[in-house]
């Protein structure tokens, strides 16, 4: 099936912090995407059951008290269950393969509760943009602008999901994604075990691009001058890296080679 003609249910979830394993979920929105057309949106305020760090706070703007009679994840479990598993339904976000369906998923966990996301199912448009425009600025609201997407109150998880709905069908008319469903998932599995590897590799500082001649490139994947082959990179760029002992180590090993590699070459053609 067409993502385009598809009923798809676009997830987002804001939350107390980054880690599954000892953060939580605050609020959780789906908004629905049918035949392309972005239609009604559902919101869920939750008590994570613990404070809300000032820092997590600060983006998303749901504080303590916001949540103070909020339910908590377990009492709702089956009612957000029932939404996200219904039957004939594609679930999508943006970097939900990532961050949103760990975040649901162990929710669900600690709630006692037998559903699960498939991340395998989820059709996630930032695997698209990391993978093939990996030299631009991947937050949602970069991607948006860059699109033609308006986001209004980004990091609210209403307008998240919505903007994502409307991103997803831009990607799709412009050929960044492939426009059936099955086609999609199976390019996305390929390019995440891609992404995967290399941000173990390089920890998004490098990434690996093919020159115009068809040879592999590592790339800068961070700073003003991301996109540029790291060949290409300033000797100022390459001295602060490798002054900074905290860098991804096999970013910075990559950057010492190439510091070698000048070294070599600098004193071949002094001795030419």
């Amino acid at each position: 099936m067409s993502i385009l003609a598809a009923s798809i249910l676009v997830i987002d979830t804001e939350t107390t912090g980054i880690n599954p394993d000892t953060d939580a979920i605050v609020e959780l929105a789906a908004v629905e995407l049918t035949a392309g057309v972005v239609g009604r949106s559902f919101t869920i305020r939750i008590n994570p059951g613990c404070p809300i760090p000032k820092g997590a706070s600060d983006v998303h703007g749901i504080t303590d008290a916001d949540v103070a009679d909020a339910p908590f994840f377990e009492d709702v479990a089956d009612r957000i269950a029932a939404r996200l598993g219904a039957p004939g339904i594609v679930l999508a976000g943006y970097n939900a393969v990532h961050f949103d369906v760990p975040m649901i998923n162990m929710a669900f966990i600690n709630a006692g509760h037998s559903f699960l996301l498939d991340p395998s199912r989820v059709l996630d448009p930032f695997i698209f943009l990391r993978r093939r425009h990996a030299h631009l600025p991947s937050k949602l609201s970069e991607a948006c602008a860059r699109h033609g997407v308006t986001l209004d109150r980004a990091h609210a998880a209403d307008a998240d999901a919505r903007a994502t709905a409307e991103l997803l069908v831009a990607f799709v008319r412009e050929g960044l994604m492939p426009t059936g469903v099955e086609h999609a998932l199976t390019v996305q599995a390929r390019w995440r075990e891609v992404i995967v590897r290399e941000e173990r590799e390089f920890g998004r500082k490098l990434y690996r691009d093919t020159s115009e001649g068809g040879k592999e490139v590592l790339c800068l994947g961070f700073g003003k001058d991301r996109g540029c082959p790291l060949a290409e990179a300033g000797d100022g760029l390459i001295k602060w890296v490798l002054e900074r002992p905290d860098f991804h180590p096999g970013a910075r090993a990559a950057f010492a080679a190439e510091a070698e590699r000048r070294r070599r070459e600098y004193l071949e053609a002094q001795e030419s």
